[in-house]
């Protein structure tokens, strides 16, 4: 069991609560329910902490000794001692040592494993990756310092190596996990980056730019994958895929590199023209494509089948059915999941519930003549029917003669809405591939889009320059290829669950740094049933609950 923070949204205003988490497995599944909701973080004040403390002590005939030492860090262990050893078992460190010139090689793997964590790591903060690592428990830590500097030089010497170590990770991999090269898919996908604000740099003549929005900046990629999902090379592209020429040219020479003899576009619509489309087409490649299915004119040619019945779909796996459609020279894939689309119609009911209940107060508060906190209430109703949920759902009418408003629900874009939840599409001109293997295809895509929607930018001593990007890049798809692997590793060991939750159950598991009578003593979480499990899976057998200075697990 653990305690976790759970933050939600209520008009606009966010709440933090404190549960307490129980993991359990469910056959081959991990879920999570709560067992106690120790209310609202704001309200846990210091003694009332100190007494649910004390109070369990006492409970379970357990010392107080808050009094007998003194914690002085409280670092992240579980998910960092996992992703060590993924990165061990690709042999990483090794490899990135024995590219680059002797009198570089020194500390550099160990500042590139830490912007991979960087990126994996979630929820992404606001530090810089320089002041963040200090937070982390690695032995090789220990006794050492960085700058921003340091990494900047990491990432210049990183980018140096791109092509042989690719290469030399696409072998490790297939050691692990072999497989066949024959075919691979090339995600087509967007990033933003997004540079973080030094805390030194944060005051400049008097004036503070902590509220300031943070620098973003856009890039396009070319990601190759394996039939497991793992990344095997990439390409990036500054700004848009505007030069339609460059991204099959590029692809084709990774192509020739890895021995592929078939690749396989994967992509959206919003991301690709259809230029560029007819364009890998003429160059004879096959595409995969998420159509959008609101105001689409792709869509035309199949838009009728959106509202036929799920139960006329076939079953894909547990939590997807699908229908085929074939129009022309193309294939549609009308994919279903039951409970995405109960979960997307129960977010669409409370948020319709909420607003009609504030246009109810507009209402009452119009028919008393606005006269009650007139000021207050009119901001209030001002931004509230500028809202574009609002507008979409409901039409209003305000009436200043008759002192009158009203209100309705536009019921036809609500129950078109509802047809559409839990739904996508799919375009392809792949033929010779069968239905299951383009729908996995496309949401695996759909998983590697999520990753890196915003890419951590490690190099803040030189801005958005091209080197720095392109290392950047470099880094968080290393850090994607360090998820499959986990996950295929997880799998490996039947526990059938992503990348990202086995990191999150993990990260309850600290390391904290306490002194006792002037003695150093470093305790560890201990671990439950699901955690040994993942970490088991990894290698690592048993976690002590001391663990002594430079200890390596």
């Amino acid at each position: 069991m653990f305690f976790r923070k759970v933050t939600s949204k209520s008009n606009g205003k966010e709440y933090t609560y404190v549960k307490l988490i129980e993991n359990y497995r469910e056959g081959s599944k991990v879920k999570q329910r709560v067992i106690a909701n120790l209310g609202n973080i704001e309200e846990l004040t210091p003694e009332k902490v100190q007494g649910l403390v004390s109070g369990l002590s006492r409970i379970c005939g357990v010392e107080d000794a808050r009094d007998s030492f003194e914690t002085k860090k409280v670092l992240h262990f579980g998910e960092v001692l996992a992703i060590h050893k993924v990165w061990e078992a690709l042999g990483a460190a090794k490899i990135i040592q024995d590219l680059l010139p002797t009198e570089k090689s020194g500390v550099l793997p160990l500042l590139i494993e830490l912007m991979v964590m960087n990126q994996m790591i979630k929820p992404r903060n606001k530090k810089t990756i320089f002041e963040w690592y200090q937070c982390l428990y690695l032995p090789q830590l220990e006794g050492r310092n960085f700058s921003p500097e340091h990494f900047a030089q990491a990432l210049e010497a990183f980018i140096s190596i791109k092509e042989p170590l690719e290469k030399r990770l696409f072998w490790a991999i297939q050691r692990l996990f072999p497989v066949q090269t024959g075919t691979v898919y090339c995600h087509l996908t967007r990033g933003f980056f997004e540079r973080p604000i030094n805390e030194d740099k944060r005051q400049s003549g008097g004036r503070s730019f902590i509220n300031r929005p943070p620098e973003r900046k856009q890039v396009d990629m070319g990601i190759l994958v394996n039939e497991r999902g793992i990344p095997v090379g990439h390409r990036m592209f500054m700004g848009h895929f505007a030069d339609g020429d460059t991204v099959p040219r590029r692809v084709s020479q990774i192509q020739q590199q890895y021995s592929v003899s078939q690749c396989i576009f994967v992509t959206d619509q919003r991301i690709i023209t259809e230029d560029n489309i007819r364009l890998l087409v003429a160059y004879g490649y096959q595409y995969i494509i998420g159509l959008e299915l609101r105001f689409n004119r792709d869509l035309g040619t199949i838009e009728n089948y959106l509202d036929i019945p799920t139960g006329s779909f076939g079953p894909l796996d547990d939590d997807l059915l699908f229908k085929e459609i074939r129009a022309g020279e193309n294939r549609y894939m009308l994919c279903y999941n039951p409970e995405k689309a109960s979960e997307r119609i129960a977010i669409l009911e409370n948020r319709l519930n909420s607003i009609e209940k504030e246009l109810a107060d507009i209402q009452k508060w119009v028919a008393e003549g606005c006269s009650v906190n007139a000021k207050s209430n009119y901001y209030k109703a001002n931004n509230l029917l500028k809202d574009t949920f609002c507008s979409r759902y409901f039409e209003c009418l305000y009436d200043e003669g008759k002192n009158s408003f009203n209100f309705r629900r536009r019921q036809d874009v609500i129950d078109r809405e509802i047809s559409l939840s839990g739904k996508f599409v799919i375009k392809t001109n792949a033929f010779n591939l069968p239905p299951q293997e383009i729908i996995n295809a496309y949401t695996n895509y759909s998983g590697a889009r999520e990753e890196f929607r915003v890419i951590k930018n490690n190099d803040i001593t030189t801005g958005f320059s091209e080197s720095g990007l392109r290392g950047c890049v470099f880094i968080s798809v290393l850090a994607y290829l360090l998820e499959k692997v986990l996950e295929n590793i997880l799998t490996k060991n039947s526990i059938e669950i992503s990348a990202r939750n086995a990191l999150e159950i993990l990260e309850d598991i600290k390391l904290t740094i306490n002194e006792v009578q002037n003695r150093e003593v470093r305790f560890i979480t201990p671990a439950d049933g699901i955690q040994k499990d993942i970490l088991s899976a990894l290698g690592v057998v048993d976690v002590p609950r001391t663990l002594t200075k430079g200890a390596v697990l």
